[in-house]
């Protein structure tokens, strides 16, 4: 029993990784706090064992762990304690279907070879396909009614205009479940990177069309990495997995939230770390820029150390500040209220899917105070940023203190996501030297 014991815990070890993914995808995936947090305080257990450790390579059977994760994600999701994914019943039949398909491909895949995990890809494609098509077709360009699909619109009308969008030229009901009946959103509640791309995109179609965008490119480019690396590395097949068939989203585009494209940027700028410092250090300042509580990342970057580290951060505070210097220039007072008042003032929810959240299901009321919060998000980002050293470490770090902060404080369904997404390609490398140390006598990196 013992030995049988110490080969299950050395199995789990080896897929933590894999497991961690798993877990964030079930923290996004559920309305439960309770699950969600639990589910989100191990899987941040598990990845702070990773962010200096080179991630193991488990070999095919990590196939195992992935596809019996997929599946239990999938059984949680279509329980009565699910999140809605908008899916009608034809859709919901062909995208079991395939994930149950893409599974078994999987398990087999790792028992007998390449065949099977080719076979297990394409399924896991054909999933996607039919989760992100059906709603695309049945809610294109429809009223939606979520107050950030409305906003993007409103604001998006009101560039049409020549108007400012942080101005009082945007108004929406505010549609959080605990404002006050009839209170408004006054201004555009997103930095200019999001006026940017989801209004502006609002002008001559659905501004959802950049979440689709964002999340096709990752998904794809996984599959890609997956499918070159079928024979010697099956982490990038195994996370694909997860991110092919996540449940929630369906719900993720369907309600404009713009998780999606800052994932993108982080992406996209730590998958080029490596090789330009200009064109890394502006994809992570946009992506920083894109969403008010990226700012719990700045002690990460901060202290973080390697060859042309300032130049990256140099490049990215010039990025981000030119986003928002036209809109501070034409009214600094209406951008504050638009991207600070209109969040200062929320107010406790008991739907968070946080620590306070499953407190408040236990008949618990508390929230930590305010200014306590932030104290141990900076201390946790300063610890974390001295030990980061690498692209996949920096992913994995953001990953970790975004985590913290939102099970402690306030979370939903995107932000997790975010959580998520960044852990999943951390976990899949998805370019050679992702986990490299970048010392500080290092020429590896070029502008």
């Amino acid at each position: 029993m013992r030995a049988i014991l110490s080969r299950v815990w050395r199995e789990l070890i080896i897929a933590s990784p894999v497991i961690a993914v798993a877990l964030f995808s079930l923290t996004t995936s559920t309305l439960s706090p309770t699950i969600a947090t639990l589910s989100a305080l191990v899987a941040l257990a598990l990845i702070s064992l990773s962010i200096r450790n080179p991630l193991p390579n488990p070999g095919p059977r990590v196939l195992v762990w992935a596809a019996m994760s997929t599946l239990v994600v999938m059984a949680v999701t279509l329980s009565p304690q699910r999140a809605e994914t908008q899916m009608t019943l034809t859709d919901r039949a062909w995208w079991v279907l395939l994930v149950v398909a893409m599974s078994v491909a999987g398990i087999v895949g790792a028992r007998t070879g390449d065949v099977a995990k080719r076979i297990s890809l394409i399924l896991g494609i054909a999933g996607f396909a039919v989760a992100s098509v059906g709603i695309v077709v049945e809610e294109w360009d429809s009223p939606a009614g979520f107050d950030v699909y409305l906003v993007h619109k409103a604001a998006g009308g009101a560039i049409a205009d020549g108007l400012n969008p942080y101005s009082d030229a945007v108004q929406v009901v505010n549609g959080s479940p605990t404002a006050p009946e009839g209170s408004m959103i006054v201004g555009y509640p997103y930095p200019p990177v999001i006026a940017g791309t989801y209004a502006v995109s609002s002008i001559a179609t659905d501004p959802r069309i950049v979440s689709l965008v964002a999340w096709s490119v990752l998904v794809l480019a996984l599959a890609v990495v997956a499918w070159r690396r079928l024979s010697r590395d099956s982490l990038p097949l195994a996370v694909f997995f997860l991110v092919a068939s996540l449940p929630i989203w369906r719900l993720i585009w369907f309600g404009a939230w713009t998780e999606p494209l800052i994932l993108f940027l982080f992406v996209a700028a730590l998958v080029i770390w490596r090789r330009s410092a200009l064109v890394a250090g502006v994809l992570l300042g946009l992506g920083l820029a894109s969403k008010q509580y990226l700012v719990f990342l700045l002690p990460i970057l901060l202290l973080y150390r390697e060859d042309q580290y300032w130049r990256r951060l140099l490049f990215g505070a010039g990025a981000a500040v030119l986003t928002f210097l036209p809109f501070l220039l034409a009214d600094p007072q209406a951008m504050g209220q638009a991207l600070i008042g209109n969040i200062a003032g929320i107010s406790f929810r008991p739907d968070t899917l946080s620590l306070p959240g499953m407190l408040y299901e236990l008949g618990i009321v508390y929230e930590l105070p305010r200014a306590l919060w932030l104290a141990l998000i900076a201390i946790t980002g300063v610890i974390v940023g001295r030990y980061t050293r690498s692209a996949r470490g920096l992913a994995l770090s953001f990953a970790f203190v975004l985590g913290f902060a939102f099970l402690t404080g306030l979370a939903f369904l995107n932000y997790w996501f975010l959580v998520f997404g960044l852990v999943a390609f951390a976990v899949a490398r998805p370019v050679p030297g992702f986990e490299d140390p970048i010392g500080m006598d290092s020429a590896a990196a070029h502008g």
